[in-house]
């Protein structure tokens, strides 16, 4: 058996096209020709629209929250605070 493909979805916290949101995945979730589940962060905006997406259709979820003092404690730049890892990451953009 296949292990499903990872969609990822991370920001903006200001996004408020669920609709576009829930195409794009859509689209994505077709692409991967079988199983997806979603990795997507803790915020608002665009991960909230994911995670009401993967709900929807049944799309096991993986809530990642950021480590944001662990991270600065470590001295990485805010640029670079992001742990993720995935097969597929698809990106909205306005």
């Amino acid at each position: 058996m296949t292990p499903p493909r990872t969609i990822l979805v991370t920001g903006a916290r200001d996004w408020r096209d669920a609709r576009r949101v829930a195409e794009v995945l859509d689209q994505a979730a077709a692409q991967a020709g079988g199983g997806v589940r979603l990795l997507v962060g803790d915020a608002s905006g665009a991960d909230v629209h994911a995670r009401a997406w993967a709900e929807a259709r049944g799309v096991p979820v993986e809530v990642v929250g950021a480590c944001w003092a662990q991270m600065a404690a470590e001295g990485k730049p805010r640029r670079a605070r992001s742990r993720w890892c995935a097969l597929g990451v698809f990106v909205l953009s306005r």
